[in-house]
């Protein structure tokens, strides 16, 4: 990208027994499952996939952690009761916090969507879904375990502070609080026929 402002939301560091690495972001996994989530304040010149622009941000001419993020720039976090967390999607709010969307599994082998919010400290917001995660049990098809590199995952700020969550083949929307807007689609849900590739939240409300 072009000279200008922005952030990193995920710094690439690699330990423990499994990573996962895409051009947005790569989270990483310690034997207990947490994900190591970094976030970078740096000039964007260098060819970054995923760059949230903020006005006003300060800018630093190297990659700094940014130490008012989590314990000195580092957040890990992990969803309850989970062997092994899938982020597929990254996305900031206008209030500085932070939506990360994806699939989770169980001890029992049960696999789950999620929707996880960070408040701009890179702690768990527990004002959203049971301390900071909403769980999502969506229909067939509607898949969150893939990763941002091949577009079939998505989430999205809405200005209400919900989110709009793209799936492999559906849609959903959440409140504020993390709830399933049931207003949206059958039952909060919208299944396609055909695979999607992006949706968009227009000003009026509709998707």
């Amino acid at each position: 990208m072009g000279g200008g402002r922005g952030e990193v939301l995920w710094n690439t560091v690699g330990f423990g027994t499994r990573s996962r690495v895409s051009p947005a972001f790569r989270v990483t996994y310690s034997r207990m499952t947490m994900m190591k989530i970094c976030r970078l304040s740096f000039l964007s010149y260098a060819l970054i996939a995923l760059v949230v622009m903020l006005q006003g941000h300060s800018v630093q001419a190297a990659p700094l952690l940014d130490t008012g993020f989590g314990a000195a720039g580092t957040a890990r976090i992990g969803t309850p009761w989970s062997l092994e967390d899938d982020p597929g999607a990254a996305a900031m709010q206008p209030d500085g916090k932070l939506l990360v969307a994806g699939q989770r599994r169980l001890n029992s082998g049960r696999v789950e969507a999620y929707v996880l919010r960070l408040d701009s400290n890179g702690v768990p917001d527990p004002s959203f879904g049971a301390d900071g995660v909403a769980v999502l049990t969506p229909p067939s098809g509607f898949n969150l375990s893939t990763g941002i590199r091949d577009g079939s995952a998505q989430v999205e700020a809405l200005a209400s502070g919900g989110a709009l969550v793209r799936g492999w083949r559906g849609v959903t929307r959440l409140t504020a609080q993390g709830a399933v807007d049931l207003t949206f689609g059958t039952n909060g849900y919208y299944v396609s026929d055909v695979d999607l590739v992006t949706v968009l939240p227009q000003a009026d409300g509709k998707t």
